[in-house]
């Protein structure tokens, strides 16, 4: 098993590995984006995503995925550079006042405190957020359907762009079931209302997984 976007781990590849130590004594990787390929003394260099990559490709691939306003990863920011730069990141950044306070619990119960009692709330855009064309999801027709409804329940009844939203979802839903073909108003309405909202590019908003 592995994840989208990090190193498979393999035999005969360096990385560099980010740890955390858990309440029970044991030290734990710091989920798959704590692993960063690192042969020949360069992170990006090595492993990624099953295929061998150059520093430079490495990077070029977590450019594609910045998000203005958010804090770059440490991926593309230590691309090409020693383990040294990993650790000065690391020295250098500042703690959250919060988890500082609670350094004392492991990982998992300190990001509990920082982030709250529970998960944050789906919003529409978090929601939608695996529909862009740069996360590649595949998804049937039913799947498609189901995130379209969670999208326009979010919008609200009245919500912009909720009707078309309930049209497309249902008009793929009846697709799957039999020869009906999808509403293409609302298919391309419902891209235009994820694509103002949130800024993602959905393409054509059609199933990629038959």
């Amino acid at each position: 098993m592995a994840s989208p976007d990090a190193s498979r781990l393999e035999v005969g590849h360096d990385y560099v590995i980010m740890f955390a130590r858990f309440s029970d004594g044991a030290w734990s990787p710091l989920g798959s984006g704590g692993a960063l390929p690192y042969d020949h003394g360069r992170v990006g260099e090595g492993e990624f995503q099953g295929e061998t990559v150059t520093a430079d490709a490495y990077r070029s691939t977590w450019k594609e995925r910045l998000v203005p306003g958010d804090e770059e990863p440490m991926a593309f920011r230590t691309a090409g550079k020693p383990a040294a730069g990993v650790q000065e990141i690391l020295r250098s950044a500042t703690p959250d006042a919060t988890a500082a306070r609670y350094f004392a619990l492991d990982p998992a119960a300190r990001y509990q405190k920082v982030a709250g009692a529970g998960e944050p709330a789906d919003s529409f855009c978090s929601v939608a957020a695996p529909l862009a064309v740069s996360e590649d999801s595949r998804l049937t027709p039913d799947e498609l359907a189901a995130v379209l409804t969670d999208l326009a329940d979010l919008a609200g009844p009245a919500g912009k762009g909720a009707s078309a939203l309930r049209g497309y979802a249902a008009s793929l839903e009846a697709g799957a079931e039999g020869s009906a073909s999808v509403d293409d108003t609302a298919r391309e309405a419902s891209a235009a209302r994820i694509e103002q909202e949130c800024g993602t590019d959905v393409g054509e908003l059609l199933p990629t997984d038959t």
